[in-house]
């Protein structure tokens, strides 16, 4: 069986616009329990995204009060996605080669859902539970 990004993606996606103040942010992060928010402007487009390791890096790390600066200014610009359709073979393959933990994905051009690293283990988790289970029900008992 295939999955694709359809059947594994979250569709509550924080999406901020790129203006909004790192501070505001961080909080709006911790209320829907997310370690990332995709700034968006207008229909819904992704402009780039910010992170927790952002933060540590670009505010914390350099002890930068987060109220004055906007996430436009710490956000990584060059957002990868995928369509609903795109294999989770191909995501997996994506996100190790450019080294992401989150795969946007996107309906013509705008943000539907997001598919995390944590996504994609607990799915393969219970892929191979379940052949586990029907290798384990198929076995012959043996003879003697």
């Amino acid at each position: 069986m295939v999955f694709t990004a359809r059947q594994i993606m979250h569709t509550e996606v924080l999406t901020l616009d790129p203006s909004v103040d790192c501070l505001t942010a961080s909080r709006k992060m911790v209320e829907a329990h997310h370690g990332y928010v995709v700034l968006a402007r207008g229909e819904g487009q992704p402009v780039g995204i910010v992170t927790e390791w952002d933060y540590v890096e670009k505010i914390v790390a350099r002890g930068i009060d987060p109220s004055s600066k906007r996430l436009e200014e710490i956000a990584t610009p060059d957002v990868i996605t995928c369509d609903l359709e795109t294999p989770t073979d191909r995501m997996v393959e994506m996100m190790a080669t450019r080294g992401i933990r989150r795969m946007l994905v996107t309906e013509n051009g705008k943000i539907v859902g997001v598919v995390t690293s944590k996504d994609v283990i607990r799915i393969f988790r219970e892929y191979v539970n379940r052949l586990s289970a029907d290798i384990a029900r198929l076995q012959i008992p043996p003879m003697w």
